[in-house]
């Protein structure tokens, strides 16, 4: 999902909602709180996942397609089980998605949720990777976080400032990286070349060392 942004649903104007905060509703009538926004396409996954990481639940304003900026878009309302501060902040948490690119990115057996945050424009050894970055997006504290300890943007200027990096890694494994992961103030970026995984790991000063192993 991308070119996510709020929506305001006519029914909000009503007697039965009241806006709480950067446009979450109240409910009054059903005692939860519902929030609504649009996005170019709004394929199953990862919407379901967002849902389910945060105890969420899809109304039946879900999917209809408006026509907004001369194109098509979807929209979707999404609303808590209660009006508990907790199901609140879960709410809350989960409007980060505007703004961003949310997408479901496979490594090796596991499928996990994150944000896109751009495609690298950078090389190793003299050559050039073509890769999309992202960020592993996770709640386990109760608060969205991207599990990053340095600022999200260094990582991402470090791997679109066009810039080449030495580091003691074969041509096969440079040309076959598929995916760059930011996760523990780290950036994984990961290869397969001949059935065999390999994980180059980068800090923000630069490449630390290359493992036979895929795993988040």
């Amino acid at each position: 999902m991308k070119d996510i942004r709020t929506f305001t649903l006519e029914k909000y104007s009503g007697d039965n909602y009241r806006e709480a905060a950067f446009g979450v509703y109240l409910n009054k009538e059903a005692d939860n709180y519902c929030f609504c926004f649009t996005a170019d396409e709004m394929d199953q996954y990862p919407l379901e996942d967002l849902l389910e990481q945060y105890n969420l639940t899809a109304t039946e304003d879900c999917g209809v397609v408006i026509g907004k900026n001369g194109k098509s878009q979807y929209i979707a309302e999404v609303e808590t089980v209660s009006s508990d501060k907790s199901d609140f902040i879960q709410l809350m948490n989960f409007t980060t998605i505007v703004g961003k690119e949310i997408i479901n990115y496979e490594i090796g057996d596991y499928v996990y949720l994150g944000v896109k945050y751009a495609d690298s424009d950078f090389s190793i050894n003299g050559k050039k990777v073509i890769a999309p970055i992202v960020g592993y997006r996770t709640d386990n504290s109760g608060m969205m976080s991207f599990d990053v300890i340095y600022p999200d943007m260094q990582f991402e200027n470090m791997f679109t400032s066009g810039n080449d990096y030495e580091a003691a890694l074969s041509n096969a494994d440079i040309e076959n990286i598929s995916l760059i992961c930011i996760k523990d103030g780290h950036a994984k970026l990961y290869s397969t070349y001949e059935g065999i995984s390999r994980m180059i790991i980068f800090n923000s000063d630069g490449f630390i060392n290359v493992e036979n192993t895929a795993v988040i």
